[in-house]
């Protein structure tokens, strides 16, 4: 049976919220999401608006948020303090000008980046299995327990690509090839984005800080070609650090 409540000393290292503290019965948990999202990779809204954007110090004001303020998620309204962001979901409000972004920073944590609010309609979703449906459509598994249904089952849709959406709709693929901008979920290099040089079976070859090194294709989620569809790092000092390796 789960538990409904999450201890800090038990975190996902993916957190980077303090796991002790001199009053330890205000610090012994944190909120946990609730099921659909993996949770090394995602955070309750709660946590998120408190520890990462600091909008509220305290579940009740992030509460009254939700309620007053009108706070949306991938352009849907949320009420749920509880309720699970994933990495690369954006966190909107209706009484600010400014859009953030759930991301991994090159120390594999999760943190906040904020975007233009034109991107919260944009989403880049992963290919994580396919199923084939009535009618000659296909039914696209996604990172993040989404799905969506496509009527052109001719297009080559394969797992480990991803797939652009634009206003719910989808609108493109980014295959999983030499060449494809990756941000990698998993392994040593967690949290960097590289350009892949190569796939031989189940490894990736990716260039990093001006070295070929190795890792799992399970791990690469693919975010552009030359340059991210999405932001999900700051891009001009990543493309100035590349430039000077």
């Amino acid at each position: 049976m789960s538990k409904n409540h999450l201890k800090r000393i038990a975190l996902p290292r993916t957190w980077a919220l303090p796991r002790k503290s001199v009053n330890r019965k205000k610090m012994k948990f944190a909120s946990k999401p609730t099921a659909g999202k993996n949770l090394f990779l995602s955070m309750s809204l709660n946590n998120v608006v408190k520890d990462l954007l600091k909008l509220a110090s305290t579940k009740k004001e992030v509460k009254a948020i939700l309620q007053f303020k009108h706070l949306f998620v991938n352009g849907k309204r949320v009420r749920d303090e509880k309720f699970p962001v994933g990495i690369f979901d954006v966190i909107s409000f209706d009484e600010l000008d400014s859009c953030y972004r759930l991301t991994l920073n090159k120390f594999g944590k999760l943190s906040s980046l904020e975007v233009d609010c034109s991107e919260k309609e944009i989403q880049v979703k992963k290919i994580l299995g396919k199923t084939i449906m009535k009618g000659n459509k296909l039914q696209l598994n996604l990172f993040g327990s989404s799905n969506i249904t496509v009527s052109d089952v001719k297009e080559s849709f394969k797992v480990g690509d991803s797939i652009v959406i634009k206003n719910k709709k989808y609108d493109s693929t980014l295959p999983l090839a030499s060449g494809s901008l990756v941000m990698l979920t998993g392994g040593r290099y967690m949290g960097h984005s590289a350009v892949v040089k190569e796939i031989k079976d189940h490894v990736l070859f990716i260039e990093l800080d001006g070295k070929v090194v190795e890792t799992l294709t399970k791990y690469a989620y693919v975010i552009g070609k030359n340059k991210p569809i999405i932001k999900v790092v700051e891009w001009a000092k990543w493309k100035k650090s590349k430039l000077k390796s």
